[in-house]
């Protein structure tokens, strides 16, 4: 049988603030243009912004003992990044480049959602998954604390 683990379940939400003022400036924008207009209706693309809205406003990467989740907004999981796979962890700075959402990096994927802080895990196959996060410090002491007790 093997050696049982409860490490503190780690979980932290950032809120994406720089794209919900984005999304409310252009719906601010299109109801403007839009306000004395018959011939363009609003209603379309406010549901767009709504849905950008409500899937990527916020970022929620959780850890618990066999794999870290990311999670946009409202749900929309991210595959699981199983941590016995998990190489190195280390704490990394995004350029402006590589942009907020979800982001194809060479050889791996980037998910954020504001600023430039992000943890990036590599696998044991060399593919590279960066977690955007305001909380770099926790995060990687969480993943860390967990791959040592899984070398142990």
């Amino acid at each position: 049988m093997g050696k049982s683990r409860l490490y503190p379940r780690y979980s932290h939400t950032q809120t994406g603030w720089v794209i919900i003022g984005a999304l409310l400036a252009g719906a601010c924008v299109v109801g403007a243009s839009t306000y004395d207009s018959t011939l363009f209706p609003p209603w379309p693309i406010f549901a767009i912004l709504g849905v950008i809205f409500i899937f990527f406003s916020t970022l929620t990467v959780t850890v618990d003992d066999l794999r870290v989740q990311a999670a946009f907004g409202m749900g929309l999981k991210m595959p699981a990044i199983e941590l016995a796979n998990v190489a190195t962890a280390e704490h990394v700075e995004n350029s402006f480049f590589n942009g907020w959402g979800i982001r194809f990096l060479p050889g791996g994927i980037l998910y954020n959602v504001s600023g430039y802080q992000a943890v990036q895990l590599t696998t044991r196959e060399g593919y590279v998954y960066r977690l955007g996060t305001d909380d770099p410090e926790g995060l990687l002491r969480a993943i860390q604390m967990r791959l040592e007790g899984m070398r142990a």
